[in-house]
C-alpha cells in the first residue's frame, strides 16, 4: 500500500491539491467516466494547464466568472474547473437542471462571461445570451450537439505549447461563487476563497483517514458543494481514485460498487436509506433460518455498538461478500438528518456510516462522527480548526448553531444585507437549533425556517416528526409542514406520505387503495402516541408520486399546501 504523506502544509490554493499529488502519484488513475475513460493524475494536471492556457487565448481574463455545468458527473467537469481556477478566474458551478430564467439571473448577478457546459446545453445559453451582455464564450465538453460551439478538445489543441503565465494570486482571492440551491427561497451566491476550500480539505484529513488505495464513488451531482469538497477535491488530495455513478438507482449503485472495488462513498440520506431498504427486503425474502442467524447476528452486533465495539466485520463478512462489498468500508452522509436506524444498520453489518454536518457557506464540512465513537443521531464533533457552539440556549440547551473557523465564507455576493444578517462578531449563524452533549457532541433539532408554532406558542421541529413516520417500513418518505389556523399566527402539523408501496403489496394481494389507507392511518396514529400533544400530526394526505427535490436529492421545503393537499411553491413577496 503507498503511504505517502499528504503535502498539506503545501497547499495555498486549490489547484495545488492537485499538482502535489500528481508529484507523488503521477500515474494513478485520478478519474473513471461512466464511459470506462480513466485519467490519470499526470494526465489530469497537462489537461487543466493546456486548458487553462487555452482559455486565456480565448480571451477568458483573470477574476473572470466562468459558469460551470454539466448533464452528469464528469472529469471534463473537474478538469474544467480546476482550468479556472489555475489561469485566476471564479468557477460559477451551475445546476444542469435550472430553467433558462434561473441560469439567466445567476449568469447576469455575477457578470460571468463564458458558460463551460455540455454538448446538448449549448443551445440553451446561446438562447439566453442575447440578454446576458457580458456572456462572450459558450463551450462544449464535447462535440454532440454542440452546434458549432469551441470545444474543450479545442482549446486543449490552442493551449498546448504555449508560453502563457498566470497571474499571482493570495489565498483569500475569490475561488468559486456558488448559488445556493434554495430549498427554503431565493438563492444566494456564497463566496468561497482559496483559503475556505484549502482549509476545510485539510481539517477533515484530521478527522477521517484516506489512503492513495481508495476508490471514491461520485454520485452526487458535482455542482453541489458537498460532493465537490468530499467527493473531488478531498481524494484528489490523497491520491485517490474518483469513479463516476451511472444513476441514483440503488441496484446500479450497489453494481457500481461492487464492479469498481469502491472503498467510500458520500452521500445523502434519501441514497442510504434506499440501500437500506433493499438490503431489508433481501433478507425478508430469505428463508426463515437465515433470517433468524441475522437477527441474531444483528443484535450481537448492534448491542456491541453502544459501547463502540464494532464486530460486525467480522459477523456479516459473508453477507459483504455475497453482495459484492468486501473493500467498501466506509459512507460518509451529509446533506440531512440521517435516520438512526440506517446508521445503526450499516455500523452493524460491519460498513462505517458517519454523519457529518455543513452548509455551502462553510466549504462545507464543520463537523463529522469519529470513525470509532460514532453516535448515530449526533453530526459529531467540530473539526480541527473549527468553534462551534449553541447561541442563547434555552432550558433544555437548545439553541441556534453558531461557526467560525477559516471555512467560513466571505459572504453573500452583491449581499451585503443578508450577509451582515449571518456573519456578526465574527461568528457565522447557521439558522439550524441545535444542543451539544457532555461529550462535546453536536444535535440538530431543524432548521430555524421550518419550525411550526402551535396554538399555546411551542415550536415544533418538523424534522423530529419525519424521523418517525420514516421510520415506519410502509413509509417511503415524508414531508411535516405547517398550516396556519384562520384569524392566527398558530399552525396546525400536516403530513405528507409517500407510502412504499412495493413494500405493502407483499402483504397486501389485492393492494387496492383502502389498504393503503389503513395501513397508513395506522402507522400516523403510531407515531403520533409517541409525540407530545402538541406536536402530533393533526391532518395527513397521502401522495402517490414522489416529493419535490433538488437536484442533491433533498426534499424541497420552500412548498405549501393547499386545502386539497396540493404542494405548491411558496408566493414570494
Amino acid at each position: 500500500m503507498r503511504t505517502k504523506l499528504v503535502k498539506m502544509n503545501n497547499w495555498q490554493f486549490i489547484t495545488d491539491l492537485l499538482d502535489t499529488s500528481a508529484d507523488d502519484f503521477s500515474e494513478n488513475i485520478l478519474f473513471k467516466d461512466t464511459s470506462g475513460k480513466t485519467t490519470t493524475y499526470a494526465t489530469a494536471r497537462a489537461m487543466t494547464i493546456d486548458l487553462a492556457r487555452g482559455l486565456v487565448l480565448s480571451g477568458v481574463a483573470a477574476g473572470d466568472r466562468v459558469g460551470l455545468t454539466g448533464e452528469r458527473n464528469s472529469s471534463e467537469w473537474c478538469i474544467s474547473y480546476l482550468a479556472i481556477l489555475r489561469m485566476g478566474g471564479v468557477v460559477v458551478p451551475l445546476d444542469s437542471g435550472l430553467k433558462d430564467n434561473e441560469l439567466k439571473s445567476m449568469l447576469q448577478d455575477c457578470s460571468a462571461t463564458c458558460v463551460i457546459c455540455s454538448g446538448g446545453q449549448v443551445e440553451t445559453f446561446k438562447r439566453i445570451r442575447k440578454d446576458l451582455p457580458s456572456l462572450e464564450t459558450v463551450v462544449a465538453t464535447e462535440s454532440s450537439g454542440s452546434f458549432g460551439a469551441p470545444k474543450i478538445a479545442d482549446l486543449l489543441e490552442k493551449g498546448r505549447g504555449q508560453d502563457i503565465r498566470f497571474p499571482a494570486m493570495e489565498p483569500d482571492r475569490l475561488a468559486v461563487l456558488i448559488y445556493t440551491s434554495g430549498t427554503t427561497g431565493k438563492p444566494k451566491g456564497v463566496m468561497l476563497s482559496h483559503r475556505n476550500i484549502i482549509s476545510d480539505v485539510a481539517a477533515v484529513h484530521k478527522t477521517l483517514r484516506f489512503v492513495p488505495d481508495d476508490v471514491f464513488l461520485s454520485i452526487l451531482p458535482l455542482h453541489h458543494t458537498f460532493e465537490c469538497t468530499c467527493g473531488f477535491l478531498l481524494p484528489m488530495s490523497r491520491g485517490c481514485s474518483i469513479v463516476y455513478a451511472r444513476s441514483y438507482k440503488s441496484t446500479e449503485i450497489l453494481e457500481d460498487l461492487r464492479d469498481n472495488c469502491v472503498t467510500i462513498m458520500c452521500g445523502v440520506p434519501l441514497l442510504f436509506e434506499k440501500m437500506y431498504i433493499g438490503f431489508k427486503r433481501k433478507i425478508n425474502r430469505s428463508s426463515a433460518l437465515n433470517r433468524l442467524i441475522f437477527r441474531l447476528l444483528f443484535w450481537v452486533s448492534s448491542r456491541g455498538l453502544r459501547k463502540f465495539s464494532y464486530r460486525g466485520r467480522t459477523l456479516f463478512a459473508s453477507l459483504r461478500k455475497k453482495a459484492g462489498l468486501t473493500k467498501l468500508r466506509m459512507f460518509v452522509s451529509g446533506g440531512a438528518a440521517l435516520p438512526h436506524v440506517v446508521g445503526e444498520f450499516f455500523n452493524a453489518i460491519g460498513i462505517y456510516l458517519v454523519q457529518g454536518y455543513g452548509l455551502t457557506e462553510t466549504s462545507p464540512v464543520l463537523s463529522v462522527n469519529p470513525l470509532e465513537r460514532n453516535k448515530f443521531e449526533s453530526i459529531g464533533l467540530p473539526l480541527s480548526g473549527v468553534e462551534m457552539k449553541i447561541d442563547n440556549p434555552d432550558d433544555k440547551g437548545m439553541g441556534e448553531i453558531i461557526v467560525r473557523g477559516a471555512m467560513v465564507m466571505m459572504g453573500y455576493y452583491n449581499n451585503p444585507e443578508s450577509t451582515d444578517e449571518v456573519l456578526r462578531d465574527g461568528w457565522f449563524f447557521t439558522g439550524d437549533i441545535g444542543r451539544v452533549d457532555d461529550d462535546g457532541y453536536f444535535y440538530i433539532a431543524g432548521r430555524s425556517k421550518n419550525v411550526i408554532v402551535s396554538a399555546s406558542g411551542k415550536n415544533i421541529y418538523p424534522e423530529e416528526i419525519e424521523a418517525l413516520l420514516d421510520q415506519s417500513p410502509y413509509i417511503l418518505e415524508s414531508l411535516v409542514l405547517g398550516k396556519k389556523l384562520p384569524d392566527s399566527n398558530a399552525e396546525d402539523v400536516i403530513a405528507i406520505i409517500v407510502p412504499d408501496q412495493e413494500f405493502i403489496s407483499q402483504f397486501e394481494s389485492n393492494g387496492d387503495a383502502s389498504s393503503t389507507d389503513e395501513i397508513i392511518r395506522a402507522e400516523v396514529m403510531s407515531v403520533c402516541s409517541r409525540l407530545a400533544d402538541f406536536k402530533r400530526i393533526k391532518k395527513y394526505y397521502i401522495r402517490t408520486e414522489e416529493l419535490p427535490k433538488t437536484s442533491t436529492r433533498k426534499i424541497r421545503r420552500s412548498l405549501e399546501i393547499d386545502d386539497k393537499g396540493n404542494l405548491l411553491e411558496k408566493s414570494r413577496i
